[in-house]
């Protein structure tokens, strides 16, 4: 399909909206996380079938990347080796949250709550120059009561 110069101009002039509110919310919600300095253990008794765990990553808006799920592993370490480590740079400088989340395959609408987050954190005061690393938090109050991130 081919569009015209204007409908491109209209379509340009969209994508740079910005969804500041949204953005300020979310920048709020990340200065007040609840690090978690001992890390996280797997919740509670292992359920009789196996669990999947579904690695998401949380930008502000989707003008910077949304919610993605750029893994699923066979095991909660495997999955949260991958986001310590930052695997495939799974921040890509706009992702500051992430969620581990189990879920069961084969199964519809599963109940199962386990969540595993975490929050970029910069190395230096200088964010825009400096590395970082995924740290372990405490779930978000905001997110609480939000589940399958990663199956949508």
């Amino acid at each position: 399909m081919k569009l015209s110069a204007s409908a491109r101009a209209s379509l340009e002039a969209v994508a740079k909206i910005p969804s500041a509110k949204k953005e300020k919310e979310y920048d709020e919600i990340v200065k007040n996380v609840v690090l978690k300095p001992e890390g996280h253990k797997v919740a509670g008794p292992r359920p009789a079938v196996p669990c999947l765990y579904t690695v998401t990553t949380i930008a502000s808006s989707s003008r910077f990347g949304g919610t993605r799920t750029p893994a699923i592993c066979t095991t909660f370490e495997k999955a949260a080796e991958m986001v310590e480590n930052n695997d495939g740079d799974l921040y890509e400088c706009s992702y500051r949250l992430v969620v581990i989340e189990a879920v069961v395959p084969d199964h519809l609408y599963t109940t199962l709550h386990e969540q595993y987050w975490y929050v970029w954190v910069y190395n230096h005061k200088d964010s825009v120059n400096s590395e970082g690393s995924y740290k372990a938090i405490e779930t978000p109050e905001v997110y609480k009561n939000i589940v399958g991130w990663g199956i949508g």
